[in-house]
């Protein structure tokens, strides 16, 4: 049960990472640019500035894919499969250029791509394997020996008795501390766990491996040398290389094949942390600092422009006209209330059971008006032809149950601030895809990109911009 549901995250998360890819490719404009097709090796698929991509994997993520977009009906409606396939081409090319492009300094996102990479990579290996590992990490796992101190080497790479002496607010700046670069390469050479895949030699496990592979918060545990977080991290690393190995002997990849889908969710998880650096995806959960620059390109005449040809979008309740029902306590307005769902009019429950000298009429209610009643005021945010559950009034000595008849919406006006933002970042939204296209028409002439023509046919506008 536990694999099968294992395999259901792995499905839910590759449908995001499909269409992910899918989409990026169907943001393009259309203009002719570099790229050649030429007869390869039959392994290659196709290389983007000499990075090559191998056809087994490219075959696997593609077939992967189809299925994917057939379950999406939005998706599958929209865009016949000839030009799914187009689109999943291009899109997979166009992150690995974006990730080209923005590998600088002031875009290092390496050790924090790396654990959801990890993550993701795992879930595609999930979804490719046709049946469970044969041996599990604790089998293949081999102790260390003895004489192997680790706590001791920990300590001394880590100097974990200093970080022990900081307060414990200072665990924050643990989890963000950085590597000196000595620290660094002896993390790469500080064995942390040894495995032995059946049929495979014996092979090490290294501290910066496993704290690279780490979230956020399981990174502070490594960095401090939490021996148990460590030895998750050991027991996850050997796991994967399980499941790869099962996943070469099925599927007769290479360890290139698997090179290449671990490119396609790096570069894809590349292009995600772009997207939600300058806004082009609005995530209210992260900072989009990059949005604000285009937001400052935003004219005052493009957001009335805006405004005018989109304003029946900016809409609220005007006003309502409403009846309702008052009781004297929550056992008779609970009583009325299972009339009402029962089939009792609500004309028939006012005689009946309210207690108002009304009629039941809440009549025309304008949100403009300041001297609105509590009662009033629920029947702005009712629903139309829809009985209310019974509400308690402030003063504790009566219920209301609210039906509201007719609900007269109006536009916000642009003067609302609310509106204006709105408008802004839709506007610096639209304005940063601009601007990522004129970006890909440069890193088109600056990158070679090379498709085998074993496999792929020249189409005109593919790649253009």
């Amino acid at each position: 049960m536990k694999y099968r549901m294992d395999r259901y995250w792995a499905g839910y998360s590759l449908v995001s990472l499909m269409i992910s890819v899918f989409l990026s490719g169907l943001y393009s404009s259309t203009a002719n640019s570099d790229v050649m097709y030429t007869k390869m090796d039959e392994h290659v698929a196709f290389t983007v500035n000499e990075q090559l991509f191998t056809y087994p994997a490219y075959s696997q993520f593609s077939h992967l894919a189809s299925q994917q977009a057939s379950q999406q009906k939005q998706l599958q409606s929209a865009t016949p499969d000839v030009m799914q396939g187009i689109g999943l081409l291009k899109g997979i090319v166009e992150n690995h250029l974006l990730g080209l492009a923005e590998n600088d300094d002031a875009h290092d996102h390496a050790l924090a791509l790396y654990a959801d990479t990890f993550t993701e990579y795992r879930d595609l290996l999930l979804l490719l394997a046709t049946r469970r590992p044969a041996y599990k990490a604790d089998q293949v796992i081999v102790p260390l020996s003895k004489n192997y101190d680790l706590s001791r080497l920990l300590a001394t790479l880590l100097k974990t008795k200093v970080v022990a002496k900081k307060s414990v607010a200072a665990n924050r700046i643990v989890s963000q501390e950085s590597f000196s670069e000595a620290q660094k390469i002896a993390a790469q050479s500080l064995m942390v766990g040894r495995y032995q895949l059946p049929g495979d030699a014996l092979k090490s496990v290294f501290f910066w491996d496993v704290y690279k592979n780490q979230s956020v918060q399981n990174k502070a545990k490594v960095r401090r040398g939490n021996l148990a977080a460590i030895g998750q991290g050991v027991n996850a690393i050997v796991e994967l290389k399980l499941l790869e190995q099962s996943i070469k002997k099925d599927k007769k990849l290479t360890d290139s094949d698997l090179g290449t889908l671990w490119q396609f969710v790096w570069d894809k998880q590349n292009k995600q942390q772009y997207y939600l650096e300058t806004g082009i995806v609005m995530d209210l959960h992260h900072d989009q600092p990059l949005l604000e620059r285009f937001k400052a390109l935003v004219t005052k005449a493009e957001i009335q422009r805006y405004y005018k040809e989109h304003e029946t979008e900016f809409i609220q309740v005007g006003s309502v006209e409403a009846r309702h029902i008052t009781v004297a306590n929550q056992v008779k307005a609970d009583y009325v209330y299972e009339k009402l769902r029962s089939g009792m009019s609500f004309n028939e429950a006012i005689k009946r059971y309210s207690l108002t000298k009304d009629g039941g009429k809440l009549g025309f209610i304008n949100k403009k008006d300041k001297n609105l009643s509590f009662v009033k005021k629920l029947a702005l945010i009712q629903a139309v032809n829809k009985v209310s559950t019974p509400y308690r009034m402030l003063d504790g000595k009566s219920y209301e149950i609210i039906l509201v008849d007719k609900k007269q919406p109006e536009p916000l006006p642009l003067s609302d601030k609310s509106v204006q933002n709105q408008i802004a970042n839709t506007l610096a939204v639209k304005k940063a895809k601009n601007d990522l296209q004129r970006s890909f028409a440069e890193w088109f002439s600056k990158y070679d990109i090379l498709l085998n023509s074993r496999y792929f046919k020249e189409v005109d506008g593919l790649f253009s911009y």
